[in-house]
């Protein structure tokens, strides 16, 4: 098939490119669920955190170092719709080996109900397809958190996972 130059004028262009200005040195590091924990809670909106439900991706390098953060959804006071391609668009394009998702319980209350529990096992699995290591779950409060990879939900474990600092 012979394209016109008209005809190839009409296909967009997709570009995938990440910019980073942060040295490597300088990023993050997160070796367990409290330093990610810490480190989420300085970057929730707390104006917000008991009042909607919003999802967090924390992107890492193989060396558990912050590439970014990505700002997922936000939802109500109860639930937060999570589009596993957005995730997954911002992990490949950042060029991340590793994630952490997170979000928020307005409620207080840390604990996952099945629902939670079916979606994070779900995104385990689809990230394993991406050779992606899914390394927590956190659900955050002001007052706490619940780490799904504390708690033995998830497979894949930090750097120093046998350390106990959860604070």
């Amino acid at each position: 098939m012979d394209l016109t130059a008209k005809e190839l004028s009409n296909i967009t262009e997709i570009k995938l490119s990440y910019s980073n200005t942060v040295n490597p040195n300088e990023r993050p590091q997160i070796n367990n669920s409290w330093e990610a924990y810490q480190l989420l809670l300085k970057c929730w909106d707390h104006e917000k955190i008991e009042m909607v439900m919003q999802y967090k991706v924390l992107l890492m390098n193989t060396k558990s170092r912050v590439l970014g953060l990505v700002n997922i959804a936000s939802g109500s006071a109860f639930s937060v719709p999570i589009d596993y391609k957005q995730i997954f668009a911002a992990t490949i394009k950042s060029g991340a080996t590793s994630m952490i998702v997170a979000y928020n319980h307005p409620s207080g209350d840390s604990k996952p109900d099945n629902a939670e529990l079916a979606v994070g096992k779900k995104l385990e699995n689809a990230a394993k397809l991406l050779d992606i290591r899914l390394l927590d779950n956190l659900i955050i409060t002001l007052d706490g958190y619940y780490s799904f990879q504390d708690e033995g939900i998830t497979s894949y474990k930090l750097p120093d996972s046998h350390l106990d600092c959860k604070g």
